[in-house]
């Protein structure tokens, strides 16, 4: 079976393509192309099949990933904490990946992006619209010792690395909702997801999941749930390269892992107020116990949302937060 990163590089140039050349290129029987271009069409790979000629085409050339070049992107400091890029041009969701990995027991470091996620998603198995070539789906297997691992710091320590990540690519109005939302005016922009486990051996590790949109196609609209965004949009049509954002969110993720280490925790209460897209509002927080009211206050250093409810600000460790209606 001919490997579908293949094929889509060599129709990516915009040209129309006949089978038999694409055989001839690729090393395999003519079949295999027909088989191929069957499997990028169930991909969601929009291509032409220019009939009256016998080729192929995509309707619009893709902006592909390319570890070698994400690689080159970052720095040499960042480079040596990697143990491994590797990109798939399809999978379940790279989480779940890595999670699989984590689990036999692979070493920190390890880096998965996808060209399409079939069973993406967010906090609370909500669904993440992961079509092909279009956005960021990246996830990063950590291990930490036991003494320094608190969740709500680390994700909320990722989604500050990401704001600040975004907002030296030139984007403008980023913010951040508790715990893990990435927004720009409201709407999604990106998101972290942070799962722990722990191996056969016992040795506990983490996958830090991120996701982006960087040029949603319309047609994918319907699918989600909640208003949302891409960077296109927010950077008026001049968004980097999909390489170049993996890069640089991929450079923050990891730098953020190092403050984490270092237990540089202050930092985090202090930048999470510059993003904070609820700081000072009245808010109510859904917890599985019910329903506070309060005023958002930020976080703590261990990622808490902090809420002055009356007379006392208390910290929350779950829930779903939302500014409070007739407030």
């Amino acid at each position: 079976m001919i490997d579908a990163h293949s094929l889509v590089r060599a129709l990516n140039d915009g040209k129309p393509h006949a089978p038999d050349g694409l055989a001839t290129r690729l090393g395999v029987p003519r079949s295999s192309i027909i088989h191929g271009i069957e499997r990028l069409r169930s991909m969601d790979i929009e291509i032409i099949d220019t009939r009256g000629e016998g080729c192929y085409r995509l309707t619009r050339r893709l902006d592909l990933l390319d570890a070698k070049a994400i690689f080159q992107a970052i720095h040499e400091r960042t480079r040596a904490v990697i143990n491994a890029i590797e990109i798939l041009p399809e999978v379940d969701s790279t989480s779940a990946y890595l999670m699989r990995a984590g689990a036999a027991g692979a070493a920190a470091g390890q880096v998965c992006l996808a060209e399409r996620q079939t069973e993406g998603r967010g906090r609370r198995g909500r669904t993440w619209v992961s079509p092909f070539a279009a956005n960021i789906y990246m996830s990063l297997l950590s291990r930490f010792e036991r003494s320094i691992i608190k969740p709500g710091r680390l994700t909320t320590g990722i989604g500050v690395a990401l704001a600040e990540a975004l907002t030296s690519l030139g984007a403008t109005e980023i913010a951040l909702k508790w715990p893990n939302d990435v927004l720009w005016r409201q709407k999604k922009l990106g998101g972290v997801l942070v799962e722990r486990a722990g191996d056969a051996g016992g040795e506990p590790y983490f996958v830090i999941g991120i996701g982006l949109n960087i040029r949603m196609p319309d047609r994918h609209a319907p699918k989600i749930d909640q208003p949302w965004t891409d960077l296109s949009i927010v950077m008026n049509g001049a968004a980097p390269s999909r390489n170049t954002v993996a890069a640089r969110l991929l450079e923050a993720a990891i730098a953020e892992l190092g403050l984490l280490e270092e237990d540089r925790a202050e930092d985090l209460e202090r930048k999470w107020r510059i993003y904070d897209c609820n700081l000072g509002q009245p808010v109510e927080l859904h917890t599985p116990q019910g329903c506070e009211r309060g005023v958002a206050m930020g976080i703590d250093a261990a990622g808490r949302l902090l809420m002055s409810c009356g007379d006392t600000v208390r910290a929350f460790t779950c829930g779903e937060v939302s500014l409070r209606s007739g407030a």
